[in-house]
């Protein structure tokens, strides 16, 4: 818009500079023609004209004088249009000169409201960027904290999965203990009861082939025998004497004559009553 202005005023200032310069040539030219009318041309036309009548003398003379004065009224006239053309061309100066200052300044403004604008700009990426990146750490944090908790979560359910199972475990490690000591408890009792059977059959059959020398005494002694499964005799002696070492002589002749003893066919059941090595009380008259 103010581009236009002052193309317009420019335009302006131009018509009136030529239209000044054409009055300036004309004013030139009617003076130039004022002055080289010649003035003594009167006094010829006088003396020759002597006996013309003195009013059209009178009257010429009017005439040049009103002719004169219309020359001076003229140019006067066209003084006052040069003057007023060159108060134009001085205003519309001015006007360019005012144009071209308001050019300038509003050019200057444009540029620093385009610093400021870029300026503005670059303030809002950076915190536009800075708002994102406290946005993007935030959406981290929550997400790290998440998984944390979701960590913590199944740490502890683990945890107590695991505190389930190991009393789960402990518990039935506790039963199935109880229920193996009931089992070795009745099972012991039952190879206790084996084993007193089986004791009492090796004493019968060891007294079913003893000789005592001393049948009025009431004697015994305790022996120790070592076997084989199968109930075959490697080694029998007397720990604990009867006093009488005929007697306990006798006992031990009768522990290998006796030999195999009657034990549990099955090694197994031989095994787990310990019957490699037995100590016993030997009384032939119990």
């Amino acid at each position: 818009m103010w581009r236009s202005r002052f193309d317009t005023i420019k335009a302006l200032g131009y018509s009136a500079a030529f239209h000044l310069v054409a009055f300036l040539l004309v004013t030139v030219s009617l003076s130039f023609d004022a002055v080289i009318t010649p003035p003594a041309s009167a006094p010829p036309q006088i003396i020759e004209a002597v006996a013309v009548d003195a009013r059209k003398v009178e009257a010429e003379v009017e005439r040049l004088r009103a002719a004169d004065a219309a020359k001076s009224a003229e140019q006067e006239r066209l003084a006052r249009q040069a003057e007023q053309a060159r108060k134009q061309v001085e205003a519309l100066k001015k006007e360019q000169e005012r144009l071209a200052r308001e050019k300038v300044s509003q050019e200057k403004a444009l540029k620093e409201a385009e610093v400021k604008r870029k300026a503005e700009e670059v303030r809002r990426k950076a915190e536009d960027d800075k708002k994102k990146r406290e946005a993007e750490a935030e959406r981290k944090a929550q997400e790290e904290k998440k998984r944390a908790e979701e960590a913590r979560l199944k740490a502890a359910e683990q945890k107590k999965r695991a505190e389930a199972e190991r009393r789960q475990r402990e518990l039935n490690e506790a039963l199935a203990a109880e229920e193996k000591a009931r089992t070795d408890a009745e099972q012991a009792a039952r190879d206790q009861s084996l084993l007193g059977e089986a004791v009492a059959r090796i004493q019968a059959r060891i007294e079913s082939v003893f000789i005592n020398p001393s049948p009025e005494r009431d004697l015994k002694c305790t022996i120790f025998v070592r076997m084989v499964p199968g109930g075959e005799v490697i080694e029998a002696r007397v720990t604990q004497s009867s006093g009488d070492a005929a007697f306990d002589r006798q006992a031990e002749i009768a522990v290998q004559k006796a030999s195999p003893l009657p034990v549990p066919a099955d090694a197994a059941v031989f095994d787990r009553l310990r019957l490699r090595q037995i100590q016993f009380v030997f009384d032939p008259t119990d």
